[in-house]
């Protein structure tokens, strides 16, 4: 089940989900990892060598269709251009903590091609989109896995910036593997204004009948939301969003799998 936001909502009716967007935001910060999830999996124990984080240009595809969310200035989160009009990001990046309700859409705007001050566009938002099965461990001891793979957000811009910029096609039609390579983009809190990626970074599990990944992409503050590219014959898709951090040499993202059957339609 899903959950529907209108610009000028202002968070009703999303009681369901407090603590899940406040305790997830926790295990981001605290980078608490609960250990494997139970059920069949794939992980990989196999130590791999980090490539470190590049700054790339935001006038070159893809990386001109990876912005931010301004949260009214109270922060941001990385987020994608997956259509013409459509951007992904996590869930619990648009829940303001303080005031105990999401972000009112019309405060918030996707801001795309960061270069320093400069900026390529600049888009509101309508409409947003969240899974109702958005949820979150109850303690530290419990394990945040089998909430993790419902932290995803799908904004509707009040502008089609990917008729300019491009998007990001959703890996629908992939099988993730363990071992396969991917590229890890965000705007990091050590460099706010310019888009950095880690490449040569790999998945390291796969959980949840593929629900979930891991990999050993290193993220920090601002980087959730951001995108899991691979690329195939040339062409970049997003594999799956990052949601949290899983110590310091590990994150987990929700594969693109869980929301790519709602984009189109909300």
């Amino acid at each position: 089940m899903v959950h529907n936001v209108e610009s000028g909502g202002g968070g009703k009716g999303v009681s369901c989900i407090i603590r899940a967007a406040v305790l997830v935001v926790w295990f981001y910060i605290a980078g608490v990892y609960g250990g494997p999830v139970s059920g069949p999996a794939v992980s990989s124990d196999q130590q791999y060598i980090y490539s470190p984080r590049v700054v790339v240009s935001g006038d070159v595809f893809p990386w001109r269709a990876i912005g931010r969310i301004n949260l009214a200035g109270r922060g941001y989160c990385t987020a994608t251009l997956i259509a013409r009009d459509v951007v992904l990001t996590a869930a619990h990046c648009l829940w303001n903590r303080d005031m105990g309700r999401w972000y009112p859409l019309q405060y918030l705007k996707f801001v795309v091609g960061m270069n320093g001050k400069n900026v390529q566009a600049v888009a509101g938002i309508k409409r947003m989109l969240v899974s109702r099965a958005f949820s979150a461990a109850v303690s530290q001891a419990a394990k945040p896995w089998l909430d993790v793979r419902s932290d995803w957000a799908l904004l509707r811009l009040d502008k089609p910036l990917g008729d300019m910029l491009g998007s990001v096609s959703l890996a629908t039609g992939m099988r993730p593997s363990v071992g396969m390579p991917v590229v890890h983009a965000g705007y990091r809190y050590d460099r706010q204004e310019v888009l950095t990626v880690q490449q040569r970074c790999v998945i390291t599990g796969i959980y949840d009948r593929q629900r979930l990944l891991r990999s050993n992409c290193q993220s920090g503050y601002g980087d959730s939301g951001g995108p899991l590219l691979f690329r195939q014959e040339g062409r970049w898709y997003v594999l799956g969003l990052h949601s949290v951090r899983v110590g310091d040499s590990a994150s987990l993202a929700v594969a693109a799998r869980v929301y790519s059957e709602f984009w189109s339609g909300f």
